[in-house]
């Protein structure tokens, strides 16, 4: 039989629920990217307490901040984008937990 004249056969899934193994996956990961989210932000509070803020001044009375002050520090904004991203994946991970827990009903 010619190679091209063979079906393909597709896998079956994988036994057990997959929003069981969903879950399971997140109950894995999430102390993980919890635990570099943490590092992040102690690495930008760590970068804040060595370095002044240059994008507000305050002299006497008068609070100033500078425009387009991202582009005066690169490496603070690049320690806080880094921040954000994996607190918006740690917020992505409890979000579908909270959603498989109802889904599964483990809880009300």
């Amino acid at each position: 039989m010619w190679p091209f004249q063979q079906k393909a056969e597709l896998e079956p899934p994988p036994a057990g629920n997959s929003d069981e193994l969903r879950f399971a996956e997140i109950e894995r990961e999430r102390p993980l990217v919890r635990a570099k989210r943490d590092v992040a932000r102690h690495k930008v509070l760590a970068y804040m307490q060595r370095r002044l803020d240059p994008r507000f001044r305050i002299s006497g009375n008068t609070f100033f901040a500078a425009l387009n002050a991202s582009r005066l520090d690169p490496l603070r904004q690049s320690l806080e984008t880094e921040q954000r991203r994996l607190d918006r994946k740690y917020d992505a991970l409890l979000g579908e937990r909270a959603s498989l827990k109802l889904k599964l009903k483990l809880i009300r």
